[in-house]
């Protein structure tokens, strides 16, 4: 049986069919014709086979790599504020800041209207403080919107003010908005 299995291997497939009815192994896999390449190794697809697909795919990450470098100069070349959502922070400063931040609404009907501030700690969420505390200005503008939703206000204002890690004071950020047109206003300050 063992010399009808040599022979098998030899053989041309109806001859080995014909010497023995059973299975016979076969040391390399069957691979299709088609894509088999001259040297006897199935190729591989290559996307970059072709220089302009390689010099394209390349142009990419350069691009890539300097947008990743140029959008945090901007906030060094800028005006720094408070918002470094773009910046590098490993050379943040403005992490170690102490910052208290305040929200008072004007409520009343016509002329005669009174101040009150807003408890912040029951209004919203503990990361909205968080994010008032930086500065953001869609978080601020949308709280005084909010604000504006309460009956009888007629505008409501946000206050902040920072320390360093020095314990020098920086610049108070105050914005207002006027429920009845609802533009957030920038009093003074940088955001």
């Amino acid at each position: 049986m063992a010399k009808n299995k040599k022979r098998a291997r030899g053989a041309s497939p109806q001859s080995a069919s014909s010497a023995e009815a059973g299975p016979v192994a076969s040391a390399q896999p069957v691979v299709p014709a088609a894509i088999v390449s001259g040297a006897g190794t199935p190729d591989r697809f290559d996307p970059f086979r072709s220089p302009r697909a390689r010099l394209l795919a390349n142009a990419f990450i350069a691009v890539f790599l300097a947008y990743q470098l140029v959008m945090p100069l901007r906030y060094y070349m800028g005006g720094r504020g408070l918002d470094e959502r773009f910046s590098w922070r490993m050379f943040s400063s403005v992490r170690m800041l102490d910052c208290d931040v305040s929200v008072g609404e004007h409520v009343g009907v016509g002329g005669d209207t009174h101040r009150r501030a807003v408890n912040l700690g029951k209004t919203v969420q503990i990361a909205w403080i968080g994010l008032l505390e930086r500065g953001r200005a869609l978080v601020i503008s949308k709280l005084l919107s909010r604000r504006c939703d309460e009956d009888q206000v007629v505008q409501v204002d946000y206050h902040l003010s920072c320390k360093g890690p020095d314990g020098a004071p920086w610049p108070d950020v105050d914005h207002s908005m006027k429920c009845s047109d609802r533009k957030l206003l920038a009093g003074r300050g940088e955001p």
